[in-house]
């Protein structure tokens, strides 16, 4: 079912999740199958994408129920417009425990990527969010497969890593766990040829004295 569906169910979904009556959109998800795909908002997300972004612990993990007991993770794996599944987000706010409920049903979504390519621990460490970013990288050690696509999972197709993000971001707390985590990254080289620290280095610097200097020559 697309992002342009207009059925009765969807459109019901789509309403009740607006008004926050989230127990009938729990019984809406057991009695229609399609509506659990559905896009009901412009963003292309779906009602758990909605419920994870709203901090509905219980309504997500009710919800997922729903999704695993008719064994259909790529329900759970939707992503929305900007590539984020609903991993994604409950990285990008900082809510561990759903990113508990959504590994335990799934845990090969670590690994999914947005149409930035970011996957959720970038997420987490782009917005700072320690706990949540331990966790995840708890989950890519988790089993073989995982552990050899560790590394990648901290970088993005700008070469970018976590460090680079955390550094950028000044979570500063971040970024030494990183460093602890993930000694290798304190040599990784973005596209603009910057390894982390070096990206520091002209971002609190470099950029500052070159702003004062300005100022010097304007007056």
């Amino acid at each position: 079912m697309g992002s342009s569906s207009t059925t009765r169910e969807d459109k019901g979904l789509f309403r009740v999740a607006m008004e926050g009556d989230w127990e009938e959109v729990v019984k809406i998800y057991e009695k229609y199958p399609d509506a659990r795909r559905a896009k009901i908002t412009r963003s292309g997300a779906t009602a758990l994408h909605v419920a994870v972004t709203e901090g509905k612990v219980e309504i997500v993990e009710k919800l997922i129920k729903v999704i695993i007991s008719q064994d259909d993770k790529e329900v759970l794996r939707a992503q929305n417009e900007g590539g984020y599944t609903v991993l994604h987000l409950a990285a990008s706010v900082g809510n561990e425990e759903m990113c508990k409920i959504i590994t335990d049903a799934d845990s090969s979504m670590i690994a999914i990527r947005t149409k930035s390519k970011e996957t959720p621990l970038f997420s987490a460490a782009l917005h700072g969010k320690n706990e949540v970013f331990c966790f995840l990288d708890s989950i890519s050690t988790c089993s073989e497969s995982h552990r050899q696509h560790r590394l990648s999972y901290g970088r993005r197709e700008d070469g970018n890593t976590v460090l680079h993000s955390a550094i950028d971001g000044e979570y500063f707390d971040l970024a030494y766990r990183i460093i602890d985590l993930y000694e290798d990254f304190v040599n990784y080289v973005n596209d603009e040829g910057f390894t982390p620290l070096l990206f520091f280095w002209l971002k609190h610097l470099v950029a500052p004295l070159m702003y004062i200097l300005i100022l010097g020559i304007g007056d």
